[in-house]
């Protein structure tokens, strides 16, 4: 999920961390996560928050009022509470209905004020705040305005994207002639070139003109090289390479006129069909690569994607090292998700490039924050901690059994003679239920208390490796 947070959303997660600290708290819950909202002031939520009177200072005295403080000995770990992991889930919801690819701090402000019994929204009670009311300005500050629900009983409310319900009309009626016209002009080329050949399809391609990139291939490159590998192609069956054909002069025929957003969709369904075209054929295919490489290069070319600032900052690392495009990047991203295939080997398999050891870093880093904020805890990190290998094999001889460790992916790192006595454990899954369960029955015969981290499955099984060759 972290992925898809925002620079503002993740340091509200931050904030919240240390305001769990500053109350001696082992638990981030709603109240740390609204305190983290209030804190990172320059974000849509703190403008809405401001804007009913709600001050950092004054929502610590009344947080701390209805909590009070912590035991001040807080642990390594700060997990979340259930309902702080439900705000979370909400948020994610929130930007999913509304059609936003990241979650951001308003969408944590959604998300908050779903969870209606909560200490936050207690707080924001204590201020007179209604919350439906509160919906509303986050709406209205996002760019959307709430109009009405439909029925009460309903949870939805709908979302018009213009104020005036005129205006907007009269958009869609301009929007409406704009596609009839698009579609009129598509039909005539397609009409007056429906038995056109290969090589007469290059020589309108080859009318578009050179490139105004230096040493990138624009419009006219990309076509004549798609045209080639679609009629080189033997295993491509004769209709489908005229339905190709006819998707390459669609693409030609919106190239020639100027750009609007019913064009965009039209070059985008094109694009479409010629990524079902070659579907068929086998994954080794030579069009199936040439596909892969050239398509998403005609879709930058026709429709704008998302600016660096869009994406998270490991992606923004990869796009300005060159590593790949921003049309790679969400291409990647989108394939990690749907595929559940780590977005490392997505990313060295799109691009054929293995990452530097410098990006291998970066990459790890992002991942060991992102576990983090999932798990509430500290991450242990080989390359940054040294492995203590004795302490580990000392405690697994006295303590956890190896088979525990090998059934559960952790191991026990250290033990401290604090009062209570407490033993660190790195775990893959911190968690794991039943891993916890087994935990407490070993510990508890100890008389120790457990204290977790997060290890990455890969540190895991190279720390074991070492292990058992030593």
């Amino acid at each position: 999920m972290f992925e898809r947070f925002t620079e503002q959303a993740i340091k509200v997660i931050m904030l919240a961390q240390e305001e769990a600290r500053r109350l001696g708290q082992n638990f981030i819950g709603t109240e740390q996560i609204l305190l983290g909202l209030i804190g990172e002031s320059k974000s849509i939520a703190a403008t809405v928050l401001k804007s009913q009177g709600i001050g950092l200072a004054e929502a610590r005295v009344k947080v701390e009022r209805i909590i009070g403080r912590g035991s001040g000995l807080v642990q390594v770990e700060i997990p979340f509470t259930e309902r702080g992991k439900k705000v979370l889930e909400h948020a994610l919801k929130q930007a999913r209905h509304l059609g936003h690819k990241h979650i951001s701090t308003e969408h944590l402000l959604l998300g908050l004020i779903q969870e209606p019994e909560t200490v936050a929204v207690r707080v924001l009670q204590e201020y007179g705040v209604d919350i439906t009311q509160l919906r509303t300005l986050i709406l209205q500050e996002m760019g959307t305005k709430t109009i009405i629900k439909v029925d009460d009983n309903l949870d939805q409310i709908l979302l018009l994207k213009s104020t005036h319900i005129d205006q907007k009309i009269d958009r869609l009626q301009t929007i409406l002639a704009e596609a009839k016209e698009i579609i009129s002009e598509v039909e005539n080329w397609l009409q007056h070139t429906s038995s056109i050949s290969a090589g007469e399809l290059t020589s309108l391609i080859n009318a578009l003109g050179d490139s105004p990139r230096e040493n990138q291939p624009g419009i006219k490159e990309l076509l004549i090289q798609l045209l080639a590998a679609i009629n080189r192609d033997s295993a491509l069956e004769s209709e489908d390479k005229k339905d190709a054909f006819e998707q390459i002069m669609v693409l030609v025929a919106i190239w020639q006129n100027p750009p609007n957003k019913i064009r965009q969709k039209t070059a985008k369904t094109a694009l479409k069909i010629l990524r079902a075209t070659v579907a068929e054929l086998p994954a080794n295919s030579k069009l199936v690569a040439d596909c892969q490489q050239i398509l998403p290069a005609i879709a930058d070319l026709f429709v704008p994607t998302r600016t660096i600032d869009d994406f998270s900052p490991f992606a923004k690392v990869l796009i300005q090292s060159g590593y790949v495009n921003p049309q790679q990047m969400r291409q990647a991203l989108i394939e990690t998700r749907n595929s559940q295939t780590p977005l490392i080997d997505v990313l060295q398999s799109l691009t054929g490039k293995q990452l530097s050891a410098d990006l291998l870093r970066e990459y790890k880093k992002n991942k060991l924050f992102e576990l983090k904020l999932l798990y509430g805890v500290e991450a242990f990190d080989p390359e940054v901690l040294p492995i203590p290998l004795n302490q580990i094999r000392a405690l697994i001889e006295t303590i956890i059994p190896l088979d525990v460790c090998q059934r559960y992916s952790l191991l026990p790192l250290s033990k401290h003679d604090s009062q209570p006595p407490s033993i660190l454990v790195a775990m893959v899954n911190p968690d794991d239920l039943e891993a916890h369960d087994q935990l407490a029955a070993i510990l508890q015969r100890h008389s120790v208390w457990l204290q977790r981290m997060v290890v990455t499955e890969e540190d895991y099984q190279e720390i074991l490796k070492i292990l058992g060759n030593n």
